[in-house]
């Protein structure tokens, strides 16, 4: 099986969604699938991303973050190109630019994906509303609702 697992910050120094993917990732190619990751180059090392084989990582360049959201456009060309021939996608945590593009072209191509949020779905701890709130709201109704 071809499967595509998608997040933003595959690295070593990076948070536990991190590790948990890198050995995620190779469990699935030991058993023989064929494992693709797309992710940016935040942080990240080839010595590291190197480490998967045999599962491809592909780091595509940030233009620029903000507030934790990595814009990276070279993905959409990627993605135009090789979704294609992928079985199954794995979306890793709701809000980032990466999810909106690949989740446009796996429902272009009928791709079947799962998401897994990691704890990204709420909005704010408690009662918070903030900034963070408001460009957590924008994302979901812009695109969030739809990745659900």
């Amino acid at each position: 099986m071809k499967i595509l697992h998608v997040f933003d910050r595959l690295s070593p120094h990076t948070n536990g969604t991190s590790h948990l993917l890198y050995q995620l990732a190779k469990a699935l190619a030991e058993r023989g699938h064929e494992v693709t990751i797309y992710t940016t180059d935040y942080k990240s090392e080839g010595e590291y991303l190197d480490s998967l084989a045999p599962v491809k990582a592909y780091p595509f360049h940030n233009s620029f973050i903000f507030s934790g959201f990595y814009y990276t456009p070279d993905i959409v060309q990627e993605a135009k190109k090789n979704l294609g021939g992928v079985d199954i996608i794995h979306l890793h945590c709701l809000r980032s630019y990466q999810n909106i593009v690949i989740h446009r072209y796996a429902s272009k191509y009928g791709i079947p994906y799962i998401l897994d949020t990691h704890g990204s779905l709420p909005r704010a701890v408690a009662v918070e509303k903030g900034f963070m709130w408001l460009l957590k709201w924008l994302f979901d109704v812009g695109y969030g609702y739809r990745i659900l």
